[in-house]
């Protein structure tokens, strides 16, 4: 009776233990066959058959409910892993666990020190500021000077190089100036709250009537958008003007903002663009056209794409040469 006595206490006092219900079963199938082994011997000396029917029956019943038992589960016992298995997984996890914590350990550092070339770059962007605009300012300044003051002496070629020199040192200010605005973009955190996008393109409309007097607008009514209104109107000012520099040489220019399916667009029916440069489109300091009757420092369409890509969104273009562009934008 020691083997069902053990199996009994170990059941009983031992938590969590898987398949409880069968050392209970092990155990009054262990007890039932000692008892009948017993009685056959007690039936020797004693003819007590009845009762020993009976003590056989309950073995029977415990065997067969052992049985039966074990059937059921057979399933998931067969799933359970060896212990090889297990100490194989807990091995394979720690080692995760070590590559993952060196992993942040890389991680960390390289955010400290990508937090510290930003650092660098920052000051580094407002020192090419407060450094470049000074002499540029003063090369502007002293050429125009030169200009009013002995124009009349000078020849119709050191005229012009003047001028040539006074454009490009503004041009060189303005290029200064979007390659601050670009950089600062990734640090500005997009405010929600809803546009009226229409009411939006129509006030820009009519600032670029003012440069632009040829230009006819039509905007869509009731184009509504959430997002950050200082940026979207960056993205929407950037393009409505370069719609209207590239199509102004037009007989009839005209500039398009609306909507269809979903998506925001800015259209004009100017020089357009091959496909085959699109890639090159939205890149800092690209510009497909490099007429020099045409301004522009190539920095507006990159951060027309950063900011869409700050709320969220998307930005593509479409365009054939001589037939006009047309630029989407979706926002999240």
């Amino acid at each position: 009776m020691a083997i069902p006595v053990v199996l009994l206490y170990y059941a009983r006092h031992r938590k969590n233990l898987p398949f409880k219900h069968l050392f209970w079963l092990f155990g009054l199938f262990i007890a039932a066959c000692g008892a009948t082994h017993l009685m056959s011997y007690i039936t020797t000396f004693c003819p007590v058959y009845r009762f020993e029917g009976l003590i056989k029956l309950v073995t029977a019943a415990a065997s067969w409910g052992t049985v039966f038992a074990l059937w059921r589960i057979s399933p998931r016992a067969l799933s359970m892993r060896m212990p090889e298995e297990l100490e194989q997984e807990i091995a394979t996890r720690q080692k995760a666990e070590e590559e993952l914590l060196l992993l942040n350990h890389t991680l960390a550092t390289r955010t400290q020190e990508l937090e510290a070339a930003n650092r660098e770059l920052e000051g580094f962007c407002y020192s090419v500021s407060h450094d470049l605009r000074s002499p540029l300012r003063g090369i502007v300044g002293n050429s125009r000077m030169v200009l009013e003051d002995a124009g009349e002496q000078l020849d119709d070629s050191s005229r012009q190089n003047l001028e040539r020199l006074g454009a490009a040192a503004l041009r060189m200010s303005d290029l200064v100036d979007d390659l601050l605005n670009f950089s600062r973009l990734s640090k500005v955190e997009p405010q929600q709250e809803e546009i009226d996008l229409s009411l939006m393109a129509s006030a820009i409309a009519e600032e670029l009537k003012g440069d632009y007097p040829s230009v006819t607008f039509e905007v869509q009514p009731d184009l509504r958008v959430h997002g950050d209104p200082h940026l979207l109107r960056m993205v929407l000012y950037n393009l409505m003007e370069n719609a209207c520099k590239y199509s102004s040489r037009e007989r009839e220019p005209h500039v398009w903002v609306g909507e269809e399916n979903g998506e925001g667009f800015v259209r004009d029916n100017g020089i357009g663009f091959d496909m085959q440069f699109l890639p090159k489109l939205f890149q800092p300091f690209e510009r497909l056209h490099r007429d020099e009757g045409i301004p522009g420092t190539g920095i507006g369409l990159a951060n027309v794409k950063r900011i869409v890509e700050r709320h969220g969104g998307k930005v593509r273009a479409e365009g054939r040469v001589g037939e006009g562009a047309t630029f989407y934008f979706r926002l999240a």
